[in-house]
């Protein structure tokens, strides 16, 4: 069910305030955008990147942040769907950081699933993912 505006709005600042968050490298700041709970998970692009509970979640923007500077996050193509307390969310996602002297840009999608509580929308699940390279355009499967 597509999100009403009042939800949409509230969830579009969510997003934006913790990609602030991100990139300040606020560990506490980033940290209060996603519920505490023992079951929240976080998943990045690398394959080790599968974080459980709050305090990998927490080990998991501490790594970030030690190895790279300057992180700037964009989303495009924000779809975001509710149902009562829980919303979930797609977008075209870009991260462009400083890795040392090189910058990096990681152009990926993004989902993720929200729930609020005590008015505040919370992440309980977040995922990034790039796409994978050795697909080629309009193949499900690589080699196809």
């Amino acid at each position: 069910m597509k999100a009403d505006a009042k939800t949409k709005a509230e969830i579009l600042k969510t997003l934006k305030e913790l990609w602030k968050a991100y990139g300040r490298k606020d560990v506490e700041a980033a940290m209060s955008f996603y519920a505490p709970d023992p079951d929240v998970i976080g998943l990045g692009s690398g394959a080790d990147e599968v974080y459980v509970g709050s305090k990998q979640l927490r080990k998991g923007l501490v790594r970030d942040f030690a190895q790279a500077d300057g992180v700037k996050v964009k989303l495009s193509g924000v779809r975001i769907s509710a149902a009562g307390s829980v919303a979930w969310m797609s977008a075209k996602c870009t991260f462009a950081a400083q890795v040392g002297d090189e910058k990096v840009s990681m152009a990926g999608l993004m989902t993720a699933v929200l729930e609020k509580r005590r008015g505040k929308w919370l992440f309980m699940q977040s995922q990034f993912a790039m796409p994978y390279t050795g697909q080629t355009t309009g193949q499900s499967f690589p080699g196809a």
